[in-house]
């Protein structure tokens, strides 16, 4: 007979999560010109026990009823695109330490995405934000990035450089921060070394992992979508391999 948990033993295993996801008690949107919202049921962890199913999927229920609420065709794919996320909980220093993880992400180039490390604390950004992967899907390059303040005008910096890799191929990313440098792998091969000053050496940082919908996909599926019977879901695998605070076999 299958054992039944109770719900505080539920509730424990929750709690133990590495993880959290964006979405669920309000509305929270990858942004920056995608489409979709964050839903915490499009993550969860497979039977391996180490890797992640990031789903995206069109709801078409949803698509439907803002449509008959009066929404534009627009505005109700916003909201039927349901979108995933990964957050670390933990926060780690940053000084010497090496993040790495293995990815596969669906060759579509309606799928954008970005893996970054974050600050503990959003007022600390830019400070602590290095993005190692970045970009819409379906091509050869890929963004990586630092970001930080500027000491003398408190204003933005920013040290962006498109590096070749293919993302729909099961990669190791890895990502290494120096005294006075920062360091982009993929599959045991430097691919970026910059040296900078602004490394965020001192930060307290954690790991994110958040995809949105492409907007050019409102083209594709037509002005009808419900009765011209598009459908459409997409997956990402991910691992992750090493991050500073956890261990590395955890789930």
């Amino acid at each position: 007979m299958e054992r039944i948990w109770t719900l505080s033993e539920l509730n424990a295993v929750r709690e133990k999560r590495p993880y959290t996801t964006y979405g669920g008690w309000s509305e929270q949107k990858p942004g920056f010109g995608t489409l979709g919202r964050f839903m915490p049921e499009m993550t969860h962890l497979t039977e391996d026990g180490e890797t992640y199913e990031l789903n995206f999927r069109f709801d078409r229920a949803a698509y439907q009823i803002m449509r008959d609420l009066g929404a534009s065709h627009r505005v109700a794919a916003d909201k039927a695109f349901l979108c995933p996320s990964w957050c670390g909980k933990r926060n780690a220093a940053t000084k010497g330490q090496t993040w790495q993880f293995d990815m596969q992400v669906a060759d579509d180039p309606d799928i954008e995405l970005v893996a970054m490390l974050w600050p503990e604390h959003d007022i600390d950004w830019p400070d602590g934000e290095v993005n190692i992967i970045e970009g819409k899907m379906g091509k050869d390059t890929m963004l990586t990035n630092l970001h930080w303040k500027d000491p003398e005008t408190n204003e933005g910096r920013h040290a962006p450089l498109d590096i070749q890799m293919r993302p729909q191929w099961l990669n190791r990313y890895g990502l290494r921060i120096k005294p006075n440098a920062v360091l982009w792998y993929i599959n045991g091969w430097d691919e970026r070394v910059l040296e900078t000053p602004y490394a965020p050496y001192r930060n307290q940082v954690h790991f994110v992992l958040q995809a949105g919908v492409n907007e050019h996909i409102l083209e594709r599926m037509g002005d009808d979508p419900i009765n011209d019977g598009f459908e459409w879901e997409r997956t990402i695998l991910f691992r992750p391999v090493n991050f500073p605070g956890i261990h590395p076999q955890f789930k």
